[in-house]
């Protein structure tokens, strides 16, 4: 889909949405898988566009939280 679309575009898009506060995030695909027990445990899938945000918020965020984490001074 992304690649009809255009992924130049599809990004650009988002990230307008993203400026503008505008983004919101969409419906999941929730699926159920089995396990060894007989029992099953549900498995979220984010739409694609949810997960390139997801993906970019914890690039950017990660190494902010990981040198907060890891100094001692504080």
């Amino acid at each position: 889909m992304v690649e009809e679309y255009g992924e130049i575009r599809y990004l650009k898009e988002l990230q307008q949405e993203l400026k503008e506060r505008s983004y919101r995030v969409k419906s999941i695909c929730r699926v159920f898988i089995p396990k060894f027990n007989s029992q099953q445990e549900p498995l979220v899938i984010p739409c694609v566009r949810d997960g390139i945000v997801q993906t970019t918020i914890k690039i950017v965020l990660e190494p902010n939280i990981r040198s907060t984490v890891l100094d001692p001074t504080l």
